[in-house]
């Protein structure tokens, strides 16, 4: 939105933090996919992911160097280390759990995305995207990473984005219907479900309609969504009111 309203968000800590993470945890599911079908221990992956981890980490701060010129990235590729090895250690439980009912190979095989940072575009939709995790099971779905602090349920812009994205899956892998999707906010290690209803694809084309007005010059209303702690949050919120 900056480059229609002319202005940039502020990069304060949280945001750097956000980045930061979702970038460490990318790298490691990237490099857990290439695990499949070469290990087949729930100890043995435990090790090479711990290790891999330390690697990413250790890079971090020469990665994102460029990115976030004049921030110290240290404090935040720390507390990211930290949350990302107790989701590692959540994984080989859940993997250990289920290795007992279906065997390693097919329990990690589940557990690990098909894709990673997933392109998708649609002109029939009218919208483009990148999924940050796509699913295989019984079905293909979505799950995006969240860094921020979650609602009790689950923020709206969160739903509309899970369920534009099995939208434009559906369309991308010609699948007539994905029924839903989930959210992972990484702070508390909980994985929420996104049911796509008709009603929240049709709010999808709505909001996707009124984005477009904005991009056509149309100035949106202030706080439209009614909710103070998304305004509190947003790196716009101090030109907001001047606008």
């Amino acid at each position: 939105m900056s480059d229609f309203l002319f202005v940039a968000p502020v990069n304060d800590s949280e945001k750097v933090r956000g980045f930061v993470g979702h970038g460490i945890r990318k790298e490691l599911f990237l490099r857990q996919k290439g695990f499949i079908g070469k290990v087949h221990d729930v100890a043995e992956i435990g090790v090479l992911l711990r290790s891999e981890l330390v690697d990413i980490v250790d890079r971090a701060p020469l990665v994102y160097a460029k990115k976030f010129p004049g921030v110290s990235l240290k404090a935040c590729v720390s507390e990211t280390a930290s949350e990302v090895l107790d989701e590692v250690t959540l994984l080989l439980e859940r993997l250990s759990c289920m290795s007992r009912d279906m065997g390693f190979d097919k329990a990690f095989g589940s557990l690990t995305p098909w894709e990673i940072d997933f392109p998708v575009s649609s002109d029939a939709i009218g919208l483009t995207g990148r999924i940050d995790l796509v699913m295989k099971g019984k079905n293909y779905y979505p799950l995006e990473l969240k860094t921020c602090s979650p609602s009790d349920t689950l923020w709206e812009g969160d739903r509309l984005q899970v369920c534009a994205y099995s939208m434009l899956l559906e369309d991308a892998l010609e699948i007539k219907n994905i029924p839903h999707g989930f959210v992972e906010y990484t702070r508390i290690h909980e994985r929420r479900p996104v049911v796509n209803t008709e009603k929240l694809r049709e709010k999808v084309f709505e909001t996707r309609d009124a984005v477009l007005d904005v991009m056509g010059g149309t100035m949106p209303d202030i706080c439209p969504h009614g909710n103070g702690r998304k305004c509190a949050s947003c790196g716009f919120a101090e030109r907001c009111y001047e606008m």
